[in-house]
């Protein structure tokens, strides 16, 4: 089986979004504590972007995760 990108991109937003809600943080928080729109984080979430590198790595540092 080959991992596709659109595999990566469900456990990556399945990832952060079971860690934020784990800390209690909402969207919006998260949001604007890292400069980040909204819909960008939303769409990470929901395994539609990946966002940058830094913004991927800014969400990790954030929700104390690796």
């Amino acid at each position: 089986m080959q991992v596709t990108n659109q595999d990566i991109l469900d456990v990556l937003g399945t990832q952060v979004k079971k860690a934020r809600r784990k800390l209690g943080y909402t969207q919006e928080f998260v949001a604007e504590s890292i400069g980040v729109s909204i819909d960008l984080l939303r769409n990470i979430e929901n395994g539609r972007n990946i966002g940058s590198i830094p913004t991927i790595i800014n969400i990790c540092n954030f929700l104390k995760v690796s």
